[in-house]
């Protein structure tokens, strides 16, 4: 018989000690999660009369962690009654008092909210102070019983990251209500905007500019944009374009030194353009240049020498000695007189003297000679 009963005892005291050591497991467990979880507490920690201008109480105020009890009489016209309501944020993470809805027992209640902007910020381990004021429509000497109810919504902060000197301002978001992102764009020479990432690498997720961001959660959003591209207009004047000068350009590209054009039968000056107003040769587009751009060829027409072959003949005074490539050039007929003289032995001609006749001139020839003149005949 004692055998048993030290055999029961040690039993009980196996399952007390398993019992124990159970609970224990689970209160270490439960000390774990709240020792790494952002502690969460804001409530109303105080009510206070303010000031009684005109107004009485009807009864000493009251508060729990969310609402606020009052009860007052406003018994004449323009009569008021306000109440100092503190509100502690004793947790880590920000809150705002996002709305107060009310109940009351007068339906001409007027309440003005004082000394604290609806929706502002609580940071955590702060206070703030608000003061509740209230009027009515009908005045009596009857308790008004006004139930407040204090709707605390955690904080989030949206942050923009443009990527240049431009800020943009940071946004809140409220605990379970959707925000619209900006709509402002940030820019950035020489690219558009094209989205915001909510990774500098662009790896992230993607939102454009005025969406909606429904997550409850801090968030830092960079801003992702795309290179422009711009065309380079040529105005050649009839000429031909150095095959080397690129139709497009970017703000990225390095200096573009452009080529010379060409024209059959003038020479090339330079370019004018991007504002170059001298025609200039090598005209360099500098790297970080932005905007379409359009650039003009000048050319100076050739002018080429006249030489003249006249076999016997004789031009006019006025002979033009050059032309240019695109000018027309009017040259005059030349002249030629041939006298005809018997031979020695009275044969040939049947003339007994010598005599003269002026031969018709019957047109030109023209011969290159090098690269800039000319020779007729």
């Amino acid at each position: 018989m004692r055998k048993t009963v030290l055999f029961l005892v040690s039993l009980v005291l196996i399952f007390m000690t398993t019992v124990a050591y159970s609970a224990l497991s689970t209160s270490l467990t439960i000390t774990s999660e709240v020792r790494f979880r952002a502690l969460a507490d804001i409530r109303v920690n105080g009510v206070s009369l303010y000031n009684a201008n005109g107004g009485t109480l009807g009864y000493e105020s009251d508060y729990s962690k969310n609402t606020v009890s009052n009860g007052f009489i406003l018994p004449t016209a323009g009569s008021s009654i306000s109440y100092k309501v503190t509100v502690d944020n004793m947790g880590d993470v920000d809150y705002s008092i996002y709305d107060i809805t009310r109940t009351s027992s007068d339906n001409g209640l007027q309440v003005t909210i004082s000394d604290y902007n609806m929706r502002d910020v609580i940071p955590a381990k702060t206070s703030v102070e608000l003061i509740i004021t209230y009027t009515t429509t009908n005045p009596s000497e009857s308790v008004i019983n006004v139930v407040n109810n204090f709707d605390f919504k955690r904080v989030f902060n949206v942050t923009y990251v443009t990527g240049t000197s431009q800020t943009i301002p940071a946004q809140i978001k409220y605990e379970g209500v959707n925000l619209t992102l900006t709509s402002t764009q940030p820019t950035k020479t020489g690219y558009t905007f094209a989205r915001w990432n909510t990774k500098s690498d662009g790896t992230g997720t993607n939102y454009n500019s005025g969406a909606t961001y429904v997550t409850d959660d801090d968030v830092t959003l960079y801003a992702r944009y795309t290179l422009d591209t711009y065309t380079i207009t040529y105005n050649l004047d009839g000429g031909t374009n150095n095959a080397n000068n690129p139709a497009t350009y970017t703000y990225e590209d390095n200096d573009i030194t452009l080529g010379d054009a060409t024209k059959t039968g003038y020479t090339f000056n330079g370019w004018t353009g991007n504002g170059t107003t001298t025609p200039t040769k090598n005209l360099v587009l500098p790297h970080n240049s932005t905007g379409n751009k359009t650039f003009t060829a000048k050319f100076t027409a050739n002018t080429y020498t006249i030489n003249y072959t006249l076999k016997g003949g004789n031009n006019p005074s006025t002979k033009p000695t050059s032309g240019t490539y695109d000018s027309d050039v009017v040259i005059s007929n030349p002249t030629k007189t041939v006298t005809i003289t018997p031979n020695a032995n009275n044969t040939g001609a049947n003339i007994g003297s010598a005599t003269s006749a002026a031969q018709t001139f019957a047109g030109w020839t023209s011969t290159t000679v090098g690269s800039n003149a000319k020779t007729g005949t």
